[in-house]
């Protein structure tokens, strides 16, 4: 799934095929999940909200600038859960489009399973494996 910048007055989602292929989440229990956040926690709402918050009227007018996933000419990397949470420099996670996703997606878990979870790898767990059965696609 991916955003073509390149057109902001009519920007496309393109939606591959990959990314029907995120696991079901309508049964999933949620002391599956462990208690960090890591990959399983993904949703195809996720997926869709990163890609959405790089239209530039989503939130342009609103940040005052572009929301991305690499930023500025010190490339603050910010895509994927661990650059996301544990390396991009938190002046930059407003421009950033997983910070978007990785926020609405804590939220969705922390109120569906009334719990607070800890910031990826907190819990010595790697944040990018995924315990949750499925195959899961984010190129």
């Amino acid at each position: 799934m991916y955003t073509d910048y390149y057109d902001t007055n009519g920007p496309v989602t393109v939606v591959y095929e990959d990314a029907w292929v995120v696991p079901n989440r309508d049964d999933l229990q949620c002391d599956d999940l462990g208690n960090a956040l890591s990959m399983d926690f993904v949703t195809l709402g996720h997926l869709v909200l990163h890609e959405y918050t790089h239209w530039n009227w989503f939130l342009k007018d609103i940040i005052h600038g572009e929301v991305v996933d690499v930023h500025g000419v010190e490339e603050a990397n910010g895509y994927g859960l661990k650059h996301a949470y544990q390396e991009l420099d938190k002046k930059y996670a407003v421009y950033n489009a997983d910070s978007y996703a990785w926020y609405a997606t804590e939220v969705l878990w922390s109120t569906r399973c009334k719990k607070q979870y800890a910031a990826p790898g907190d819990d010595g767990s790697d944040p990018d494996s995924r315990k949750v059965n499925g195959t899961l696609h984010l190129s």
